[in-house]
């Protein structure tokens, strides 16, 4: 009972750990439960089996009542049951948001090549096919200083571009936002580290960047999944200032022709280059794949212990 009413009323920065003691306890549940689930259905059966199969009927429907092998291998059934319920569930909602996060790109291909900057930028734009472009600076594993965190990923971004390739999920105003983010050096978080680093609106960050310590205020917070949640966006003029980047870590492209088509293009135009190119259709595609294997090896271990439990009952 406690598993299913207490869950929605804890603390978001408690979930984790107590929802997992709570997930334990629904198991321990499903095993106390069986004997007793297992008893009502037999009296049920027994008056049933007494008019189909005779007495033969009505002694295997008793003799169900107080067989603990049986009643063992029918927790094992719940036990396997449930959990490939959760598994599936889990998969499926996993899948749904990430193929949401890909809906939030409003740009047809990305494309990596060593050393891209602006002159890079503009070779991609004459491709024919190419209609426009936006490269965006990145760096990964930033340290959030006397915190023992760190952001996994963390963009510097034009002010003006920047929406017309993401549709983050920004709550206001959000080019007057976005904004703001040229004004000093202001950070926007995910919702995810929000409510992990126990942050509010105006509070200081401390980064540690290529170029030492700098401190960041949070100016707000969106929702995504971009990296498990652990993302942040600040100006592109302060993340050159701060990192000492000036290459672009990706380029944001938007075609006027079939995107598989103009990547073909791409590759033969810069193969010396050897650059890396997907459409978001095929990056959406290998997201899903991958997860799905991961699942894949879950669900393995559930059907293992339902045809456990199965063959138990059959037995028996």
């Amino acid at each position: 009972a406690s598993s299913i009413v207490f869950p929605p009323m804890i603390p978001k920065e408690q979930a984790l750990y107590i929802n997992t003691i709570f997930m334990v306890l629904s198991i321990s549940s499903i095993i106390l439960l069986v004997p007793y689930l297992t008893s009502l259905f037999v009296k049920i059966f027994e008056r049933i089996y007494i008019f189909i199969f005779g007495n033969v009927g009505m002694l295997a429907a008793k003799n169900l009542r107080e067989n603990n092998s049986i009643v063992n291998n029918i927790s094992l059934l719940a036990i396997g049951l449930s959990s490939l319920l959760m598994i599936n569930t889990i998969s499926y909602s996993v899948v749904t948001e990430l193929t949401s996060l890909f809906a939030d790109a409003t740009y047809e291909i990305e494309m990596w090549v060593y050393r891209a900057d602006r002159n890079i930028e503009s070779m991609v734009r004459q491709v024919e096919g190419v209609a426009e472009t936006y490269g965006i600076f990145e760096t990964r594993g930033t340290e959030i200083v006397d915190t023992g965190e760190q952001i996994s990923l963390t963009q510097g971004i034009d002010k003006n571009k920047f929406l017309d390739y993401c549709n983050i999920d920004l709550s206001g105003d959000r080019k007057a936002i976005l904004q703001k983010l040229d004004e000093g050096r202001n950070i926007l978080i995910t919702n995810t580290l929000k409510d992990k680093l126990d942050l509010n609106e105006g509070d200081i960050i401390t980064l540690q960047m290529n170029r030492g310590k700098k401190q960041y205020k949070v100016i707000g917070f969106f929702n995504s999944l971009m990296n498990n949640g652990s993302y942040a966006l600040i100006s592109e003029r302060f993340f050159k200032l701060d990192t000492g980047d000036r290459y672009y870590s990706s380029i944001y492209i938007k075609t006027s022709e079939p995107p598989s088509d103009v990547v073909s293009s791409l590759q033969r135009q810069f193969s010396r280059r050897r650059p890396w190119v997907r459409t978001v259709k095929e990056l959406e595609q290998i997201n899903q794949q991958s997860n799905s294997q991961m699942f894949s090896i879950l669900k393995g271990f559930s059907i293992m212990t339902l045809l456990i439990g199965i063959f138990g009952v059959l037995n028996n």
